[in-house]
């Protein structure tokens, strides 16, 4: 079963890697779209306004259970068509936070929702000073109307903080040039995936890069994870990449002693490679 799940990881990968070499994939062209976008302050923003739909910030909220939301107006302007309004990728202080947030608004109506941040960021990040929200609009079968990405700043640009990490002894810098910062921040193993690096990523550039990996060896196996994500411009981002615990059983592993593997790294507009090169992790 978990072999078949890779096979399906794999096929997967490819199809992200073939779209993006074409026509690019949704995720690509957010993330590029996302280095130009508009911004704003305080109140009652507006994101979007056109014939068909208008977003509306209309300011932060506290939720008891979810802690601080953006509280948006969404508007469905048409006369017969069901709208789906999308938040797809976003981040909160500079640094990456999936958020889920999917709203069906029928036509001439209009909804007030809020989007909630949730996870173990929301422990360590008490004040929220700035957002990046990526906003898709399709209608009722999911073909993309609009997408706009937008930054708002609910006390003011120039009040804006920056996320930062602190720094932990273990940590393993493995690049650090003028596109990227690549920390290793620690080491998975549970039964379900075997093993795994988890990482701190950087984009110092003002263009997103997807990041992917080769030529795996979890002491001296083959142990390919499928594994490639993307990060955007100027955004920090914790990532993880895991083994299957089927390719830790095949080969008799049951410690990481350890992890080689090749980094590639490209800009997702132009799919030129900025940067790759070998690594070997000792757990």
């Amino acid at each position: 079963m978990k072999r078949h799940i890779a096979i399906l990881l794999a096929v997967l990968m490819l199809v992200v890697m073939i779209g993006c070499q074409s026509n690019k994939t949704d995720m690509t062209q957010t993330s590029v779209q996302a280095s130009n976008e508009a911004y704003g302050e305080g109140e009652n923003v507006t994101v979007l306004d056109d014939s068909k739909c208008r977003i509306t910030i209309i300011g932060m909220e506290t939720d008891p259970y979810f802690g601080n939301t953006v509280k948006v107006m969404l508007e469905n302007k048409t006369i017969a068509q069901t709208l789906n309004f999308i938040v797809p990728q976003s981040s909160v202080n500079g640094i990456e936070w999936n958020t889920v947030f999917a709203k069906e608004v029928p036509p001439l109506s209009k909804k007030t929702e809020n989007i909630q941040f949730v996870g173990s960021l929301a422990d360590e990040i008490t004040e929220y000073t700035a957002f990046e929200l990526v906003f898709k609009v399709t209608d009722a079968d999911y073909k993309e109307l609009s997408l706009v990405p937008f930054r708002y700043y609910p006390n003011g640009k120039d009040n804006a903080k920056a996320y930062t990490r602190q720094a932990q002894p273990s940590d393993v810098v493995i690049r650090d040039n003028d596109i990227l910062r690549l920390t290793v921040i620690g080491y998975d193993v549970d039964d379900v995936w075997g093993g795994g690096v988890n990482l701190f990523m950087e984009n110092k550039s003002d263009d997103a890069f997807m990041i992917g990996v080769t030529g795996v060896l979890v002491n001296g196996h083959p142990c390919d994870p499928f594994w490639a994500t993307t990060v955007r411009g100027k955004t920090a981002a914790y990532k993880n990449i895991y083994f299957l615990s089927d390719d830790f059983t095949q080969f008799g592993i049951t410690e990481m002693e350890s992890i080689e593997m090749t980094f590639h790294v490209y800009n997702s507009e132009t799919n030129a490679l900025l940067c790759e090169w070998t690594v070997t992790l000792n757990p």
